[in-house]
Parts: C-alpha cells; sequence; structure tokens
C-alpha cells in the first residue's frame, strides 16, 4: 500500500522518486567585520541568508527579510564573536568591543604640590585598558613609554608659578581619559611679610585739579562762616553773615628750583571776589555795626607732602600770603558812630585781614583738607558672602613734582590664616624684569606688577574669602541647571543618590580651593577676550553633599575645578570697582566616596554648575574700605600690560568732581 500510495503522488507532482532533497540555507554575517573594534556595548549585527526564514544570533531569533536580517546585540567589554546560524548554517565573526577609555590615576605630583625652584616636574601614574588595547600616554603633548604592567613616568617643564598638567591616556579606539591637575612652582616668601613694593600711584595736574573743584564746592560762604565763628578768637569782634562770589582755586604742582634736592611742593592760590562780611565791632566802649566789602582778595599758600611715622599722609602748609589788591577794604557803618580814629581803622583793617587769613587759609589746612583726606582711607576690606579680608595700604615715599604727584605704597596682609586653608611653603615670589613707562593717558595711573599681585591673592586665599559653602540662600540669583536636592541630583547624575539620602533633602556646594588665586598678565596682542589680566583659580576643588542641613551629611563626589578667568574692570554709579570675568572652566572627577559614578557623564553635567562660580564671585565679592573718597567720581577706567617682561600692569582713570557726593544730596 505505501509503495503504491509513494507511486502515485510521484506520478501527480511529476516528481521521480529518485530526486535529491532541497539545497540547505547559507548565512552570512556582513556587520562587523572580523577584527573590528566597536565603540558600544549594544551592537547592530547585520547579514545575509538564502533559503531561511529565520536565523539565530547569539541566541536571539530574528526574521529574514528580502534575503537580509539584523539584530541588536549586548556583548561584553573586550574580545567578542557573534555566531549567527540557519538550520545547520553557522558564520562567525571576531571582533573587539571598547565602549569606554582607558582607566588612568596618578600617583604623583600630589594634588596642589608646590615643587619648589625647579624646572621640571615628574609625573606618574598607571594606566588600564580592557578593551581594544592602548594606543598611548602623554604628558602634555609629551608621549611617554608605558610598561608592561601600565605604569610610566615621565618630565614636564614648569615655570615659576601656577602650572597646569593634563595627562591623557587614548586607546585603539579613540577614546581618552584625562587627569588635570594644578602645581606651583618657584621661590616663596613669608605670607605675612609687607609686600613692598606694591603700587606706585602717579596724580597728574588733570586729577590734582578735581581737588580744586571739591574745595570750590565744600568752601561755601555758610560753611566758612561757622568754621570763622568756631576758630576765630578775637575780642570785641562777633560776626553775623558771609557771602561771596564763587572761589576761583588754583591746585599747581611745583618742583623746589631753589634746592632741586628738596622737596616738592603744592601751591595753592584761592581768589575771592566781592567779599562783603557783616558783623559787630567794638571800638574801645561802643560796638558798632559794620558791613565790609572786599573787592577782590588772593591767598596763596604752599602744602609739602610727606609720609607719616605710622605710614599715613602728613601734609605740612607753608606760611599764607594775603593780597587785598588795589582798592583794599571798603566797610559801611549800620549802626552806631560812623567816626573811626587811625587806631580804629589800622585795627579793623588787621582783623579783616586775620579774618580772611584764617578763613581761607587756615580752614584749607585744618577743615578743607580733613573733609578731602581720612586717613582710613588706607584701610581696605575684600568681602565674599559673609567672609572678609582686612588689609592697609602703607604709604612709603611722596615725590611731588612739576608733573604730579606719586605715590609709593606697600600693602600689610593679616598675619593669621584661616584654619581651613591649607599649610604651603609660603607665598609666591614671582621675580620681575626691568620695568617700563605705562602709556596710559589718564588723570591717575596705578602701577604693580605681578610679583605684587599674586602676593595680593595669596593673602586673599589665606583669609578663607574662597572658602565657601553654599546652599539655599547662599545661591541666590545663581541660575543652576538643577536644584540642588536629592531628588534633582538622583534624576541629573545618578539614580542611586535615592539611595543615601532623603528625597526633598538639600544639598550643598563646598568650595575648597588646594592652590591659591594666581595673575597671569596679558600682553595686548595676545588678548582673546580683551582681559589684560587672567586670573587662575586651580586646583579648586567642589563637594557636593547630601543632607547638608542634617547631622550626617554626606559627600557624593569632589570635582577638581581648573577655572581660568579673563578680568574685566568697571566703576559702578557708587564709584565702587566691579570685577567680571569671562571663563574657561575644566573639571576632573577626583573623588565618589558612596559609588562609582559614570566620570564623563557626570563630569560634563557638573561643568555646568563650575561654570557658574566665576557669576556667583561676580554678584557677591564686593571691594570696599574704612572710608572712601566722597568728593571724585572715577571713570574711564583701562588697563595696561607692559615692561620689558609683560610682567608690570598699568590701570589708569580718571577723575570729576561729584557734588552729589560732596554735599550728601
Amino acid at each position: 500500500l505505501a509503495a503504491l500510495l509513494s507511486a502515485t503522488l510521484g506520478t501527480l507532482t511529476g516528481c521521480p522518486e529518485s530526486e535529491a532533497p532541497a539545497e540547505p540555507p547559507v548565512i552570512a554575517i556582513t556587520s562587523p567585520k572580523a577584527g573590528d573594534i566597536v565603540t558600544r556595548r549594544r551592537v547592530t549585527v547585520k547579514g545575509t541568508a538564502e533559503r531561511a526564514r529565520e536565523v539565530m544570533i547569539n541566541g536571539q531569533v530574528v526574521s529574514v527579510v528580502g534575503g537580509s536580517w539584523s539584530a541588536l546585540v549586548e556583548f561584553p567589554e573586550g574580545q567578542a564573536e557573534a555566531v549567527a546560524t540557519a538550520g545547520e548554517a553557522t558564520d562567525r565573526v571576531a571582533f573587539t568591543v571598547d565602549s569606554v577609555g582607558p582607566t588612568l590615576a596618578l600617583t604623583s605630583p600630589e594634588r596642589g604640590a608646590y615643587v619648589g625652584e625647579v624646572g621640571k616636574v615628574t609625573v606618574s601614574g598607571s594606566v588600564e585598558e580592557l578593551g581594544s588595547g592602548l594606543s598611548l600616554v602623554k604628558i602634555g603633548e609629551q608621549i611617554v613609554a608605558v610598561s608592561e604592567s601600565g605604569t610610566f613616568s615621565g618630565d614636564v617643564a614648569v615655570t615659576p608659578g601656577y602650572n597646569q598638567l593634563t595627562i591623557t591616556a587614548i586607546d585603539k579606539a579613540g577614546h581618552e581619559n584625562q587627569r588635570v591637575l594644578a602645581v606651583m612652582a618657584g621661590a616663596t616668601t613669608d605670607p605675612t611679610e609687607a609686600i613692598d613694593p606694591a603700587f606706585d600711584i602717579f596724580v597728574g595736574p588733570d586729577a590734582i585739579s578735581t581737588a580744586t573743584d571739591a574745595i570750590r564746592q565744600i568752601a561755601t560762604p555758610d560753611f566758612v562762616l561757622g568754621y570763622l565763628k568756631s576758630a576765630l578768637m578775637i575780642d570785641g569782634v562777633s560776626l553775623d553773615s558771609l557771602s561771596y562770589d564763587p572761589l576761583d582755586v588754583t591746585i599747581t604742582p611745583r618742583s623746589n628750583e631753589i634746592n632741586p634736592g628738596q622737596r616738592g611742593f603744592l601751591e595753592f592760590d584761592l581768589a575771592v571776589t566781592n567779599l562783603v562780611l557783616n558783623g559787630s565791632f567794638t571800638f574801645g566802649d561802643e560796638v558798632i555795626q559794620l558791613e565790609i566789602k572786599v573787592a577782590s582778595a588772593t591767598i596763596t599758600t604752599t602744602a609739602e607732602l610727606d609720609v607719616d611715622g605710622r605710614s599715613g599722609l602728613e601734609i605740612t602748609f607753608g606760611q599764607s600770603e594775603l593780597d587785598l589788591g588795589a582798592e583794599g577794604i571798603d566797610w559801611e557803618v549800620k549802626t552806631g558812630d560812623g567816626t573811626l580814629s587811625s587806631e580804629d581803622v589800622a585795627f579793623l583793617e588787621r582783623t579783616v585781614e586775620n579774618i580772611a587769613r584764617t578763613a581761607f587759609s587756615q580752614l584749607l589746612s585744618e577743615r578743607l583738607i580733613d573733609q578731602l583726606y581720612d586717613p582710613n582711607i588706607l584701610k581696605r576690606t575684600i568681602a565674599l558672602l559673609g567672609r572678609e579680608l582686612a588689609f592697609e595700604v602703607q604709604l612709603k615715599n611722596i615725590i611731588v613734582n612739576a608733573s604730579g604727584i606719586l605715590v609709593e605704597t606697600g600693602l600689610k596682609m593679616p598675619a593669621e590664616a584661616a584654619a581651613e586653608v591649607r599649610k604651603v611653603p609660603g607665598a609666591l615670589l614671582l621675580a620681575t624684569g626691568p620695568q617700563s613707562a605705562p602709556t596710559l593717558e589718564t588723570g591717575v595711573v596705578a602701577t604693580t606688577d605681578h610679583a605684587a599681585l599674586n602676593r595680593v591673592l595669596h593673602g586673599v586665599w589665606r583669609s578663607g574669602l574662597f572658602h565657601q559653602q553654599l546652599i539655599g540662600a547662599d545661591l541666590v540669583g545663581v541660575e543652576l541647571p538643577f536644584a540642588l536636592t536629592s531628588d534633582a541630583l538622583a534624576l541629573a547624575i545618578d539614580g542611586r543618590v535615592a539611595n543615601h539620602s532623603t528625597g526633598d533633602a538639600e544639598a550643598a556646594l563646598v568650595l575648597r580651593p588646594m592652590l591659591p588665586p594666581t595673575v597671569e598678565l596679558v600682553p595686548a596682542e595676545a588678548q582673546v577676550n580683551g582681559g589684560a589680566t587672567r586670573v587662575h583659580l586651580g586646583e579648586l576643588n567642589l563637594d557636593i553633599v547630601l543632607d547638608a542641613r542634617t547631622s550626617d551629611p554626606k559627600k557624593l563626589l569632589t570635582l577638581a575645578l581648573f577655572i581660568d578667568l579673563d578680568l574685566h574692570v568697571t566703576i559702578d554709579d557708587a564709584n565702587q570697582l566691579q570685577l567680571s570675568f569671562t571663563p574657561d572652566v575644566r573639571v576632573d572627577l577626583i573623588d565618589e566616596p558612596l559609588f562609582d559614578l559614570d566620570d564623563a557623564n557626570t563630569e560634563g553635567i557638573l561643568l555646568e554648575i563650575a561654570r557658574l562660580i566665576p557669576s556667583f564671585i561676580e554678584q557677591n565679592l564686593a571691594i570696599g574700605g574704612e572710608a572712601d573718597f566722597l568728593w571724585f567720581r572715577a571713570t574711564n577706567p583701562s588697563l595696561e600690560v607692559h615692561g620689558l617682561q609683560y610682567d608690570q600692569l598699568s590701570a589708569g582713570f580718571d577723575l570729576i568732581s561729584s557734588p552729589t557726593m560732596i554735599t550728601g544730596q
């Protein structure tokens, strides 16, 4: 029966009983190719198939469409193999998965190291590459050899001051991992010693004339009359009113032409016109009310400027000369006997001359200069979010000549350092090259050098000014990319944050500068953002601390920040110096105490926070003092880098008188 059935079917289909069976499937993997290096763990495996409806790729079944197939397969890091089967047909392709860069660790130098007066520093560490294999390790742009165990070491040149070192490992897949650190090189000095020299301040004739505007506006008739009533002690004389036209005041710097070896001086010329004085004068037993008129009077005096024993300003006025002009004194008797004897007239003339001298010469030295100069102007402060640095400007020498006034100063920084500041060998002491004169054409020019500027910044660092914990209201005005709460950090950085903190608990940013800020002076032709000074904030550690307001805060991570700031200077309407920055920021994730984070992803996210630190400093940094000059306003600030080695900085600005600030209106 079976034989009959078989024969019948064969006849119906036209296939003889002896025909061979169908051919087996053919399968091939077209991607990836053998020996490829793939940079992702999830790999799309592609291929072709003949005479097969389905293929199996590493245990995953996919359909064949139009003779082609593809499958997304996850492979482990390192050596991998894709296996495709269909029936008895099989194809295999071996390749390498390399989705991460090499692991790079540094052993020396330590972070924030001071390396002394050396021309080079040795950088050593180790590298591990589990994927495609290591391509190279370089320190800066210098390629260094790596041992079979993965260790490396190389010397890199450093220059006096701040040095930022970048160590890079690159694998054959093109992935790279970088570590960044900073070291300080060069000579150091005791940071408590006075900075001398600090600034040379030159005040030109145009700026000196600003004081004449101030004197003119302060010395009103009412002001002078009040001074006369308190200072003039002449029996039988009582003053009632005083008026005169606005004063004509000239202050001229002079060299000592008679004795060039002696100090120069300032010459004061005050011209008074249409002076009218009313008062009571007693002649013998008779009191006469007089109106005294002086058509014109000129008072000339000199003032020498010197440094007193406390590094402050000492002003010594010379003998004043009074010229009542050709018309002299005229008077009119208002009440009483109008007849004056020759002795009475002589007394009256002497009295009026005494009044004029007291009003416009002694007043200048005893009252007006006190209004124009406050010794507390030498005591200055820098404040940032509740922390403050107080320091004192010390006058070292004052030179007056026909060109103007040159004031040579030093700075006295605080002796005590804040407790949280690292102990370092000392303050950076940079050498300075031959000097050159600035070309700024402003009324006032202040000149310093990079050595003094870095000494000042070391003092700022020692004060703990930049050691800050920022939380809640401390960050008002700073546009963070996400809220500083555990929930937000879990979403932005890593979901595992939620395992270590309450969801809505506040986190904190803790700033810990490992090195003091340093200044680099940038000549005009090398300026990129128009800033003559570049401030390096590095290595600045930033901790993110969870549960910051609880008794058990937890550090999530530490970033090393390397912030280069191109500095710009403006003066606001309140006569205050304002700083703004154009920042360049790099970050390096250096500590993850709770759990391992994705370094590259975390650094990318936190870079946005790091870029906000300069704006935080801009908004909160305040520069002031125990006293301020109230009679002028500074305008037109400008900076110039000069010196044969471009290590000098001059700041120029013009002065204009400020009536509102003088009168308080």
